[in-house]
């Protein structure tokens, strides 16, 4: 571990009981404390106030969860008048995702809050990752206590002491993806709350600071006083309170249609895994949503019923989606029903049409060959649209949603790679090989030209098609020309506004066909490609002759 760092924890609530003499004993240097909870309305961190009592040997800050349901200015107002007593100092916690809180209305309520801290006399740091870059359409340019976290398998496979995660640390300087901060990585969480070590009796998350301890100390000032009790606020969240015993709101609407998107859930008499179970509902089952809450680790539940709750949102995975026109189950083979209006087409298979970039590629390939089916689509770009960096960022993170974010950050980097590579047909001479600037890597970020997306599709993916003119068919795409749209309204509600990477074998089956599998990137999950324009339109043309219809309300299967 280099000399020139150290190390700081955060815990909340839900930690339980830590020996704070024992962490002391073994070189921590730092403890960062959330001092908010949006479970039941905007309240104080149920411990807060005596884990801050208790961490008086440590350079100690809180930090604060940024609650998207209210503006910067009451975020601040809630801050303010719970904020210890001699602290100058705050962590912005920037991960919470609020379905159609767009962008560009992110960022600026988050800068309203900087700049009212900043006029306090508080410095603040802002907590978040490379997942949750597309929340804001631009970051403040400031210091980060940036989240990425290497394999444990590769980088803590037997880390039991705090000497040994020590000596893990002389493998480790910086985070992989540094080059994507928005700002300078001041701090780097590093663990991903699956480290079990001496003083801790659960898993806890552990931070990087760049810096000495009595450097740490001067960056955030030490606190000594101890802390009021937290004033009495009306709460700023439009979330009901929850007490002890669930008070379910009265049903007066009609409830917002959604779609089971797991397996199996449960389903509990209150929002929490506290509660009992009562039931349970299916992968594709239809359930009505009359209300949601979250409970103490910022998990949101929705309430199906009187007494009956579902979990909507687990540690950033949607298990019940709202406003979803299909069911998409995740993995290798997926499904959906086609929406009961608009025109819809599947692209035919390589093997099915004539008229791809070559002649059917089963044609002349090599014994055990395999081949990406893919068709250009008719536009004056001469095939290729160059994706800025939050594009590229956005396309990363539907390759996470594609495999349920079951990959460690590394592991898929070194799968982005692979997928985006040259002549992988995606980006094929506008790759990062070819000094196109790769910003998911962090690599030629000086190039001029970032990487190109190649504008195509690939056999059997579905397309909208908003106006038929003849031979060619005018479909639906997404416009890098513009920033991003919130990924999961185009993830659960326009599927095909991506497509299935897939490849054919040479090896003719008995029927007459081809192999048609999926691409190997993401194994075993199917790969996602954003179908793209870049003139402004939203939309590109196909030949009818590469298309069949698709029946409306009917199943569509991937990779058919």
């Amino acid at each position: 571990m280099n000399p020139n760092t150290c190390l700081v924890v955060d815990v909340w609530e839900g930690q339980l009981e830590i020996d704070e003499a024992v962490l002391k004993a073994n070189g921590v240097a730092g403890m960062i404390i959330r001092i908010n909870n949006m479970s039941g309305g905007h309240h104080m961190d149920a411990n807060f106030t005596n884990q801050w009592a208790q961490a008086v040997n440590f350079v100690r800050v809180p930090y604060f969860v940024y609650n998207p349901w209210v503006t910067g200015p009451e975020n601040f107002a809630w801050l303010k008048g719970n904020m210890p007593v001699g602290c100058t100092s705050v962590a912005v916690d920037t991960e919470v995702v609020y379905p159609g809180y767009s962008p560009a209305n992110y960022a600026g309520e988050m800068n309203k809050l900087l700049d009212l801290c900043a006029k306090e006399g508080w410095k603040t740091i802002i907590y978040t990752g490379q997942g949750f870059l597309h929340l804001l359409s631009k970051w403040p340019k400031c210091d980060y206590w940036w989240a990425q976290y290497p394999s444990p398998v590769t980088y803590f496979p037997t880390v039991k002491t705090w000497d040994d995660l020590k000596n893990s640390l002389d493998k480790l300087s910086e985070p992989f993806n540094k080059a994507l901060c928005p700002g300078t990585v001041k701090m780097w969480q590093f663990s991903g709350d699956y480290l079990v070590l001496p003083g801790t009796i659960r898993k806890i998350d552990v931070s990087l600071f760049y810096g000495t301890p009595g450097e740490l100390a001067v960056y955030f000032g030490t606190v000594v006083q101890p802390i009021p009790v937290p004033i009495s606020v009306t709460p700023i969240d439009t979330i009901p309170p929850m007490t002890t015993t669930p008070v379910a709101p009265p049903i007066v609407n009609t409830g917002t249609p959604a779609i089971v998107m797991k397996d199996v859930i449960n389903v509990r008499n209150g929002p929490g895994t506290g509660y009992d179970i009562v039931g349970s509902v299916k992968v594709h089952e239809a359930v009505l949503v009359y209300s949601t809450q979250f409970d103490v680790l910022n998990n949101a539940w929705a309430q199906i019923d009187d007494v009956k709750w579902a979990v909507m949102i687990y540690q950033g995975a949607t298990y019940i989606a709202e406003n979803a026109p299909v069911s998409l189950k995740v993995g290798v083979i997926s499904s959906f029903t086609v929406p009961a209006t608009g025109t819809f087409v599947q692209t035919l298979h390589d093997y099915e049409a004539q008229y791809w970039n070559f002649l059917p590629r089963s044609k002349g390939l090599g014994t055990g060959q395999t081949l990406p089916e893919t068709v250009i689509l008719d536009n004056p770009n001469g095939g290729f649209h160059k994706l800025s960096q939050e594009w590229q960022l956005w396309w990363f993170e539907l390759m996470h949603l594609a495999c349920d974010h079951s990959f460690d950050e590394h592991i898929m980097l070194s799968k982005w790679a692979s997928l985006t590579a040259d002549a992988r047909a995606f980006t094929d001479n506008n790759a990062v090989q070819n000094g196109y600037a790769d910003y998911v890597q962090g690599i030629n970020l000086n190039a001029k030209r970032p990487i190109a997306l190649k504008s195509l599709s690939t056999g059997g993916n579905l397309c909208k098609v908003l106006v038929a003119n003849g031979q060619k068919l005018t479909i639906e795409c997404l416009d890098v020309s513009k920033s991003p749209p919130p990924i999961l309204d185009v993830w659960l509600v326009k599927p095909w506004l991506y497509q299935w990477a897939s490849q054919e074998s040479p090896a003719k089956l008995a029927n007459g066909t081809y192999r048609v599998s999926a691409f190997p990137q993401l194994s075993p999950y199917g790969s996602p490609v954003p179908v793209v324009s870049s003139d402004g339109s939203g939309t590109q043309t196909i030949l009818k002759s590469l298309t069949k219809p698709v029946l409306n309300g009917k199943t569509y299967q991937i990779y058919n």
